[in-house]
């Protein structure tokens, strides 16, 4: 009898002893499974925040590149427009009597002033590689019709390798003296107009 309980005394110590090893081995594979997915959780964090950093660069590449592009339109444009470079007053003086001819106006007369910086009022200076210039002009133009004026500024404007910037210009009519003449047309208005020939040239 007392061999008896002394077996199931220590079948019972045997089945707790292995109650508490497998108590301590299920606690451990908690603890190590809330340490992975701690583990798991950063990595995920991590990879999400990198993620997130290459589309943000990839957003800002693409709009880099088309602010390049749009940079490079500009420029092609300018060129092509004859606004880069030196200026051109002798093909200047030609577009005027060009447009001058094409509309049958009377005689314009005209003073183109030396080159200068561009006023900072118009546009602040803010350094870098290139500089803007302007050549101002002084414009005297006899006028049959208010028309005759804004057909030959926006021809000219169309046409000349420069960006003209009209800065004033007035107009008043004539007296009735001078603006009869027999049978020849003469002018009714005269036009006294201030503008500014622009281009942009590399900073010496």
């Amino acid at each position: 009898m007392a061999t008896s309980q002394s077996t199931a005394l220590k079948r019972l110590q045997w089945n707790i002893a292995l109650l508490l090893f497998l108590s301590l081995v299920g606690a451990g594979a908690v603890l190590a499974s809330l340490k992975f997915r701690d583990v798991a959780d950063k990595s995920l964090k991590q990879a999400t925040a990198i993620q997130r950093e290459i589309k943000a660069k990839l957003a800002r590449a693409n709009d880099e590149e088309i602010e390049l592009r749009e940079k490079i339109l500009r420029y092609n444009a300018m060129d092509k427009k004859g606004i880069l470079g030196e200026e051109h007053r002798l093909e200047w003086i030609e577009q005027i009597k060009k447009v001058e001819e094409k509309h049958k106006l009377l005689e314009i007369q005209y003073e183109l002033a030396p080159q200068k910086p561009l006023d900072a009022k118009v546009l602040p200076l803010t350094g870098g590689d290139f500089e803007v210039l302007s050549s101002p002009m002084s414009l005297d133009m006899p006028l049959l019709h208010e028309l005759d004026l804004l057909n030959f500024l926006a021809d000219l404007s169309n046409e000349v390798t420069a960006f003209l910037r009209l800065r004033s210009c007035s107009i008043e009519r004539t007296s009735p003296q001078a603006a009869t003449k027999g049978a020849i047309a003469v002018a009714q208005l005269r036009a006294r107009c201030q503008l500014d020939w622009i281009t942009i040239r590399e900073r010496r």
